[in-house]
Protein backbone atom coordinates (compact mmCIF):
# COMPACT_ATOMS: atom_id res chain seq x y z
CA UNK A 1 0.00 0.00 0.00
CA UNK A 2 1.30 3.46 -0.92
CA UNK A 3 1.06 6.50 1.33
CA UNK A 4 -1.81 7.90 -0.75
CA UNK A 5 -3.96 4.76 -1.01
CA UNK A 6 -6.20 5.87 1.85
CA UNK A 7 -6.75 9.26 0.19
CA UNK A 8 -7.76 7.57 -3.07
CA UNK A 9 -10.16 5.32 -1.17
CA UNK A 10 -11.66 8.38 0.54
CA UNK A 11 -12.05 10.12 -2.82
CA UNK A 12 -13.71 7.03 -4.27
CA UNK A 13 -16.12 6.88 -1.33
CA UNK A 14 -16.91 10.61 -1.66
CA UNK A 15 -17.59 10.31 -5.40
CA UNK A 16 -19.84 7.31 -4.82
CA UNK A 17 -21.71 9.16 -2.06
CA UNK A 18 -22.32 12.09 -4.43
CA UNK A 19 -23.61 9.68 -7.10
CA UNK A 20 -25.86 7.98 -4.53
CA UNK A 21 -27.23 11.43 -3.61
CA UNK A 22 -28.18 11.96 -7.27
CA UNK A 23 -25.45 14.47 -8.08
CA UNK A 24 -24.24 12.78 -11.32
CA UNK A 25 -20.59 13.85 -10.99
CA UNK A 26 -18.75 14.83 -14.18
CA UNK A 27 -15.20 16.06 -14.75
CA UNK A 28 -14.03 18.50 -17.41
CA UNK A 29 -11.61 21.30 -18.12
CA UNK A 30 -11.72 24.71 -19.71
CA UNK A 31 -9.21 27.21 -20.97
CA UNK A 32 -9.58 30.81 -22.06
CA UNK A 33 -7.93 34.18 -21.58
CA UNK A 34 -8.89 34.22 -17.87
CA UNK A 35 -6.82 31.06 -17.28
CA UNK A 36 -3.86 32.29 -19.32
CA UNK A 37 -4.87 29.64 -21.87
CA UNK A 38 -3.91 26.88 -19.42
CA UNK A 39 -6.29 23.96 -19.05
CA UNK A 40 -8.13 24.26 -15.72
CA UNK A 41 -9.89 21.11 -14.47
CA UNK A 42 -13.25 21.26 -12.72
CA UNK A 43 -15.95 19.01 -11.25
CA UNK A 44 -19.61 19.44 -12.21
CA UNK A 45 -22.75 18.30 -10.43
CA UNK A 46 -24.56 17.10 -13.55
CA UNK A 47 -28.00 17.34 -12.01
CA UNK A 48 -27.56 21.08 -11.38
CA UNK A 49 -25.28 21.68 -14.39
CA UNK A 50 -22.93 23.97 -12.51
CA UNK A 51 -19.27 23.80 -11.60
CA UNK A 52 -18.89 22.90 -7.93
CA UNK A 53 -15.09 22.57 -7.60
CA UNK A 54 -12.35 24.12 -9.72
CA UNK A 55 -8.55 24.00 -9.73
CA UNK A 56 -7.09 27.32 -8.56
CA UNK A 57 -3.78 27.71 -10.38
CA UNK A 58 -2.54 30.57 -8.17
CA UNK A 59 -3.11 28.57 -4.97
CA UNK A 60 -2.24 25.17 -6.50
CA UNK A 61 -5.30 23.73 -4.79
CA UNK A 62 -8.89 22.65 -5.48
CA UNK A 63 -11.42 25.37 -4.61
CA UNK A 64 -15.06 24.89 -3.61
CA UNK A 65 -16.99 27.54 -5.54
CA UNK A 66 -20.06 27.93 -3.33
CA UNK A 67 -18.39 28.88 -0.05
Amino acid sequence: MTSTDELWRDLTAALNALEDAGEAVHFGSHQDASTGWHSVPYVVAGRRCRIEVEWDQAASAWRFLRS
